[in-house]
């Protein structure tokens, strides 16, 4: 087990796509920090480079955070189930207003979802956030009597 507040320390090579790696497991519950250090110096992560980290029957959990992040526009991207971390462009949401009462928005990818908030801040540590149901591009009804919404992104 990977407890909540434990840091797992991982290292990858990018030049030559490798890491290191825990195999042969029967089940893992995953949690707390995932750090990262790339072992080849000069050499940056790439979209799309792929990595088995863990090896696992079952699975259950995920890394609260990924950190270092993988270079300027780039995320990271952990499936649970795999126990591969891949490196991914940042997409950027598109928003267009087709008519006076729904908005589409949309992005590149389906490795992605939609997450919509109505909180007042947009940022406070109770943010309230839920998962929008569908895939790009998703057309949203405009409700005239919320002040604000705020969206963003997440990868699985």
């Amino acid at each position: 087990m990977l407890r909540p507040g434990s840091t797992t320390r991982v290292n990858l090579d990018a030049a030559q796509n490798k890491s290191a790696a825990v195999q042969g497991l029967t089940s893992i519950n995953y949690g707390g920090l995932l750090w990262i250090s790339n072992v080849a110096p000069g050499t940056v992560f790439t979209n799309g480079q792929s990595f088995r980290l863990f090896s696992s029957i079952f699975a259950t959990g995920n890394f609260s955070q990924i950190q270092p992040g993988p270079g300027p526009g780039m995320i990271w991207q952990f499936d649970p189930a795999t126990g591969f971390l891949t490196v991914l462009a940042t997409p950027l949401l598109k928003v267009e207003s087709a008519l006076a009462r729904t908005a589409t928005i949309s992005w590149p990818g389906q490795e992605f979802h939609l997450r919509v908030s109505t909180n007042s801040s947009g940022m406070t540590p109770n943010q309230t956030w839920f998962d929008y149901p569908g895939t790009s591009p998703v057309v949203l009804p405009i409700d005239g009597s919320l002040s604000n919404m705020f969206f963003r992104l997440i990868s699985p």
